[in-house]
């Protein structure tokens, strides 16, 4: 019967690829906010892409053992399968025109109450979003 395991990689190995993406990003961002906050300039990547290659390996095999003691195997079958998963996730530098949109663009609605719905202070929304009003 034969195996079919290829159905179900690209189910088994997406969350973990998204989780992956999710954790470097989450940490890039908290770098980001430190940056900010000691006023050092700041550096976004974007994800480029990514593959992954799956490969499987087989073998089989038999040796041989002179073993004259009773009871010893003379022939020995050797069995193996295995596979191997290696994703690529590459990433490119945020900037020109995409970084000034996605720095300059504007905040929704909906975001600012999702803040605050999950226990951001209204101060600490505002001073997110606002810095500074004209020369205030």
């Amino acid at each position: 019967m034969p195996i079919d395991l290829w159905p179900k990689r690209p189910q088994n190995t997406h969350p973990a690829y998204n989780q992956a993406i999710i954790q470097s990003l989450d940490q890039q961002m908290l770098l980001n906010l430190v940056r900010l906050k000691y006023r050092d300039r700041t550096h976004f990547l974007k994800v480029g892409s990514v593959t992954a290659s799956l490969n499987f390996d087989g073998n089989i095999g038999i040796g041989s053992e002179l073993d004259l003691a009773p009871g010893g195997n003379i022939i020995q079958p050797n069995l193996g399968v295995g596979y191997a998963d290696k994703p690529t996730i590459s990433f490119q530098p945020l900037q020109g025109e995409d970084f000034l949109k996605s720095v300059l663009s504007s905040i929704s609605f909906d975001a600012l109450l999702v803040m605050t719905q999950s226990g951001w202070s209204i101060e600490r929304v505002f001073g997110l979003c606002v810095e500074r009003i004209n020369y205030l």
